[in-house]
């Protein structure tokens, strides 16, 4: 106050333990929820945030201002126009998913994955390509990829199924954390958001 400060904004694009967002296995801890109320005592006036993993967390973070997914493709709705679907990863990407490609009304393939939730492995990847032929070109949309072994069994799975098909891959927030040479078998063009660190190939999407 003695600097004439009277509120103060947190801009956290990237949301950590968003992913621990409920508890799925016995001891398990509710990081998500322990982070919030760390961030909450600060009582700041405004905390934006950038396509969370899940409606959790702006719903535990005080004061929350969340710009979702949909709300950046609707700035570079354009760059819709090259695909002819989109591709939810998972159960959980697809209302997201869904949500985008309504502002150009394009179909969705939607996929299923199987986690072991003690382990946190990925065992298989189904896609659902019900009255799907012969795609242009797909674009897999999702929120974050961190070392990105949920795309490279989806890529295999889309190349099988597509083998003539480009395929491309957005995430909001790129960690990248084994790098994206694996990826690139798969994906002929990878773009992101918010990157965490510069690295050669990722075409950073503002």
């Amino acid at each position: 106050d003695h600097l004439g400060i009277t509120e103060v904004h947190l801009f956290i694009p990237y949301i950590p333990y968003a992913r621990q967002d409920r508890i799925c296995d016995t001891g398990e801890a509710f990081s998500l929820k322990v982070f919030a109320r760390l961030l909450n005592s600060a009582n700041f006036a405004k905390v934006i945030t950038l396509d969370a993993h899940s409606d959790v967390a702006p719903a535990l973070i005080n004061n929350c201002i969340h710009r979702e997914t949909k709300d950046l493709f609707a700035l570079n709705s354009r760059f819709l126009d090259k695909y002819s679907h989109l591709v939810s990863p998972d159960a959980g990407s697809y209302k997201k998913v869904t949500s985008i490609a309504s502002l150009i009304d394009l179909p969705v393939i939607p996929a299923l994955k199987t986690r072991d939730t003690t382990t946190g492995r990925l065992s298989n990847t189904i896609l659902v390509t019900d009255g799907v032929e012969s795609p242009s070109r797909l674009l897999v949309i999702d929120d974050i990829c961190d070392g990105g072994y949920t795309f490279i069994l989806l890529g295999k799975e889309l190349k099988k199924t597509f083998p003539d098909t480009p395929i491309d891959l957005y995430v909001s927030h790129g960690i990248f954390g084994k790098g994206i040479d694996e990826l690139k078998k798969y994906y002929d063009n990878i773009y992101c958001y918010n990157l965490f660190s510069p690295i050669p190939g990722v075409t950073i999407l503002d």
